[in-house]
């Protein structure tokens, strides 16, 4: 009662307290809804100035879902599916997005749409679908299969045809012809696309020009050769411990050089996998239920309820295929081609899965069978409009044509033309082509064949109407076997999940610090894995696929470096992860690689002692194996090399040192070199000038190609840069 009255006292106190953390938890909420965007028209990004919502993203990328479904034959695209789609949508937006900005600054836009964006006249389109010299994508999609030669003449023909299918009653015609306007459409805009980029990169490519003079000491580069002798002083002939830096020398170093380590976004993590397997009493479980299923599978009179009996109690649906030799995994399939039918396998695992099966029928039977077929609808089916005879009508008219075609063979093909109502046989001409066994789609005309012979004709009904179907070819029967197959997946228990995620839980209790996460995972002998370079758009970790949550939360700006994560359930796993380094885009900071700075530093000071040395040691009469000797190191000599080689053999890419060789006279003795393996002190035997020529010709078009090879990537990475890219995909996927 005394806690009640200080309540009831309190109360305003209360509701203010209660009320102000419910308004915090709401503002936060949608404050992080607002952030986020997701669901609603959000900014995903900023492309070039324009802003890029996610309704106008997401839109575009159901779109290209929906075409990835339809080429495929798959009704579910995957999450790497998705993911792998998002990124070529962005990629393809913010590169059009860009061209198409700069185009119009350009003037190279001649008609604006806003469905297509810039475009090129009608006529310049019209030349580059209906010409002798077509665009690519044209001569590709409409060459003659036969010769693989062009001819316009299949554009129009096609076009004819989409336009009467288009008008046609038949509602698959007409849903045909609407996906290959689209398909024809996507075509001429992906023509208009890339004529106006080519136009573009023309313009940059036609701005090269290549002087005489740059030709010719090319020429003279690539051709020249010298032969030398030189030695060199190995900075590792200095001991790391003898030469001392100061920290302001190794920054001095970094500021000098850091131009070279830019770097992307990245994080790297190390994290602790907790495997969810079924435990030993799991196994005792799922072997109890097996041989309980087994039990019943015996007691089976018949095998007419074979099928719903595997559908009740296998994790996979009955498979009523036939399988030939090989076809089964090695012990199961030894023992089905050689039992007789009715045998029951004991139960066996096999990645952690019982099977359990049963012989069910043994026959000889054909891989393949080839057919042709005459159609025979009604109007209950809705394949035409036109169609209004009854089933029963239908019947009656395939009975008469299979007598037809029974006693006049020849006239099969005439009727495939004139009375067939399959929508395909302009196409087709009435060919089933090759029917496989176990292809669920033709099983009613594999099983006609079956028990039929070449050149006879069979009346197979199936959800289209009557086929009149003549059987053309069949291959070699084999025995083949029908097995019924139950698969019972050991799944771990509620319990064995609880029993795990105790043992992570108690692991990431125990760790609240990178320091503790590590010694907890050595100690406890936990396998601890590294994560390396994970980019913010990724969407898989090594060894952990479908990762994409773990890499938002090493993203977060609210994840520190030294930060550890809640427990993730990943698949079948539970992960703890520690993020170990943070890399910002731009300059990696001296932190990061101050031990290699250190290094270079270091090196850079044994260079000086070693260049002090060698001249102190020179003399104007100093030779090169007596200098060599004084260093306890050897002569080596070299051929033909020319002021393009990249390497210097053994001793790998040394540019500054070749790049002197050509600055020398002959027989002059070098300063010391500073290179990357050590100091190096040349002398050049002899120069072989390039042969004398006054055609320039092919080396110019070699630099010619060389820079505008380099036009498309180099010119696109540039505009990127400049157009301020904004990607904020990471705070909706």
């Amino acid at each position: 009662m005394a806690v009640i009255s200080k309540l009831r006292k309190h109360s305003a106190l209360l509701f203010v307290i209660i009320f102000v953390a419910l308004m915090a938890f709401v503002l936060g909420d949608a404050l992080k809804s607002s952030k986020r965007g997701k669901g609603g028209a959000g900014d995903l990004g900023e492309i070039a100035g324009k802003k890029i919502t996610y309704r106008e993203f997401e839109k575009k990328v159901d779109l290209r879902t929906a075409e990835k479904e339809e080429q495929s034959d798959e009704n579910n695209i995957n999450p790497e599916q998705r993911y792998q789609i998002r990124q070529d949508v962005w990629d393809e937006l913010v590169r059009n997005t860009i061209m198409q900005k700069e185009l119009n600054e350009l003037g190279l836009s001649i008609i604006h749409d806003e469905a297509i964006g810039y475009s090129i006249s009608k006529e310049e389109l019209e030349n580059l679908v209906f010409s002798r010299n077509p665009h690519p994508i044209i001569a590709q999609n409409f060459a003659d299969p036969k010769t693989g030669r062009f001819d316009p003449n299949n554009v129009n023909k096609f076009l004819m045809y989409v336009e009467k299918m288009e008008n046609s009653d038949d509602y698959e015609q007409r849903d045909l012809a609407r996906k290959q306007d689209q398909q024809w459409q996507k075509i001429k805009e992906y023509i208009r696309s890339d004529r106006l980029n080519t136009k573009y990169f023309n313009l940059i490519n036609n701005g090269f020009y290549i002087p005489k003079n740059f030709t010719k000491q090319d020429y003279n580069d690539k051709r020249k050769t010298a032969h030398i002798h030189f030695f060199a002083v190995k900075y590792n002939t200095i001991l790391d411990s003898s030469v001392n830096v100061s920290q302001k020398e190794i920054k001095n170093y970094y500021n000098e050089h850091k131009y070279k380590y830019e770097q992307e976004k990245s994080r790297d993590i190390e994290y602790v996998a907790f495997d969810i397997l079924p435990s030993a009493k799991d196994y005792e479980n799922a072997k109890q239920e097996i041989y309980k299923i087994k039990k019943e599978l015996e007691t089976l009179e018949t095998d007419d309820d074979i099928e719903n009996f595997v559908n009740v109690n296998s994790d996979a649906k009955y498979d009523s295929s036939f399988f030939k030799n090989g076809e089964l995994s090695k012990s199961l399939d030894s023992i089905m081609f050689n039992s007789p039918k009715g045998t029951i396998v004991s139960p066996y695992i096999e990645n952690h899965t019982y099977y359990l099966t049963k012989l069910i029928d043994i026959q000889d039977r054909p891989d393949s069978v080839k057919a042709k077929h005459i159609l025979i609808s009604y109007k209950d089916v809705g394949i035409n409009e036109k169609i209004i005879r009854t089933k029963e009508e239908a019947k009656i008219l395939a009975d008469s044509i299979l007598n037809l075609v029974k006693n006049q063979p020849n006239k099969f093909e005439e009727l495939v033309m004139t009375i067939s109502e399959y929508p395909k046989k302009e196409e087709d001409k009435g060919d089933l082509g090759w029917i496989t066994d176990g292809d669920a789609n033709f099983y009613p005309f594999y099983n006609a064949c079956l028990t039929s012979e070449v050149g006879d004709y069979k009346i197979v009904e199936t959800n289209l109407g009557y086929h009149i179907m003549c059987i053309t070819e069949k291959t070699k029967s084999i025995k083949k076997v029908q097995v019924a197959i139950i698969q019972k997946t050991i799944q771990p228990s509620d319990e064995t999940f609880q029993n795990i995620y105790s043992i992570a839980s108690k692991f990431a209790g125990k760790s609240t610090s990178s320091e503790l996460f590590k010694k907890n995972a050595d100690d406890n002998n936990f396998n601890k894995k590294v994560a390396r370079n994970i980019k913010e758009m990724d969407n898989n970790i090594s060894g952990l696929d479908e990762s994409r949550e773990l890499i938002r939360w090493a993203f977060n700006e609210d994840t520190k470096n030294g930060s550890i994560s809640d427990i993730f359930t990943i698949n079948d796993k539970y992960i703890i992860a520690l993020l170990t380094k943070v890399s910002e885009k731009g300059i990696v900071p001296l932190e990061q690689i101050q031990k290699e700075m250190e290094f270079l530093t270091k090196k850079e000071k044994k260079a000086q002692i070693l260049i002090k040395k060698i001249n102190n040691s020179m003399t104007p009469s100093t030779d090169i194996y007596q200098l060599a000797n004084k260093f306890n190191t050897k002569v080596d000599t070299l051929d033909n090399i020319t002021f393009s080689s990249y390497t210097l053999p053994p001793y790998g890419s040394e540019p500054n040192v070749i790049g002197t060789v050509f600055s020398l006279n002959k027989n002059e003795l070098s300063k010391p070199i500073k290179g990357q393996q050590g100091v190096f002190v040349v002398i050049v035997d002899k120069f072989v000038e390039a042969p004398a020529t006054k055609d320039y010709y092919i080396n110019k078009m070699q630099l010619t190609s060389y820079f505008r090879s380099r036009a498309h990537y180099d010119v696109f990475k540039d505009l990127k840069e400049n157009a301020d890219v904004i990607d904020n995909r990471k705070d909706f996927y």
